[in-house]
């Protein structure tokens, strides 16, 4: 039987490598090393705005921050390039508190303008067609900078869940903000942003098809202001690592950290050849609960569902 939700397998970083999945010029103890379930299309592509073009690459996770992160164990939205929100009475209006001290990994600092900027660039350009791009311009009237690190939303129309909707992290990604100075004389709709830059801990050093690499920013402005430490790992690589047998035995030779969906039997047969490798719980069913939203759908324009009372009634059970 398959894990239905993903399973995070860890393994000690501690451990030397078996085998030489790579040439190394980072010790395998300083490097981490996740599973890719599919090929990355596109790997000199970094323009999130771009439908599929942003979630092989490990950018979400090394390079690109969010204003704020959905913690699902606490329930708290969580600030992160931003430092809190205020909004009216009617939820038309918000406004965001962006953190001092964040900068991009080249050095610009980040600010209100860029808020402003990348918001700007997605209302006026419907050839942005990622899906966070598309939600903030049905939502989003206009937006201004109050000073440098305050910036102000004014919404077509009353939405209480705008920054969580929009700029928390939930499942995966967020609405993501882009540097002005590398943006604002390209084509946002085309530009394939080849060379990234970012405010995360990491920078981007190669990609191909089957993998890509980031390297530790020492310069970091979390590590710098005193924010967050440094992150241990000097070196990412997403790995695609094929089947369940290949991702199964990369892992017991530690030349995988971190592993996707894999049968029960497979993942008791690894932690059989491999004690360090670990899951979210020691026991069955060893994954975390599976944190995406599930949703009823109902056709309503075809009897009995077309009657707003059994759809009330639908309600009421759940």
């Amino acid at each position: 039987m398959t894990i239905k939700s993903t399973v995070m397998l860890a393994s000690s970083l501690a451990l030397a490598a078996a085998g030489g999945v790579f040439a190394q010029d980072v010790a395998r103890e300083d490097t981490a090393i996740f599973d890719l379930d599919r090929t990355i299309k596109d790997p000199g592509n970094f323009n999130w705005f771009t439908p599929g073009t942003k979630r092989m690459h490990g950018a979400h996770q090394a390079m690109w921050e969010p204003l704020f992160i959905l913690n699902y164990g606490s329930g708290d939205l969580d600030p992160w390039l931003a430092t809190g929100y205020t909004q009216n009475d009617d939820s038309t209006e918000f406004t965001i508190s962006l953190r001092d001290g964040v900068a991009w990994s080249d050095g610009e600092a980040f600010n209100a303008d860029d808020v402003v900027f990348t918001v700007n660039m997605v209302l006026n350009n419907e050839e942005i067609s990622s899906r966070e791009a598309s939600t903030v311009r049905a939502q989003v009237a206009s937006v201004e900078a109050i000073d440098g690190l305050t910036v102000k939303f004014m919404l077509k129309a009353s939405n209480p869940r705008f920054v969580v909707e929009n700029f928390g992290v939930r499942i995966f990604g967020s609405f993501l903000i882009m540097p002005e100075h590398i943006w604002s004389g390209v084509d946002a709709a085309t530009f394939a942003n080849s060379e990234p830059i970012g405010t995360g801990p990491y920078t981007f050093t190669s990609a191909a098809t089957n993998r890509a690499v980031w390297d530790r920013d020492d310069n970091w402005w979390g590590a710098k202001t005193g924010f967050m430490d440094l992150p241990e790992p000097k070196r990412l690589i997403w790995l695609e690592s094929g089947g369940e047998e290949s991702r199964a035995q990369l892992m017991a030779t530690n030349q995988l950290d971190a592993a996707q969906n894999v049968s029960v039997g497979t993942f008791e047969a690894i932690k059989g050849q491999n004690p360090a490798v670990i899951s979210w719980h020691d026991g069955y069913p060893y994954a975390a609960a599976d944190p995406c939203a599930r949703q009823l759908e109902i056709n309503t324009t075809i009897a009995p569902w077309d009657d707003p009372n059994m759809r009330r009634a639908v309600n009421n059970i759940i």
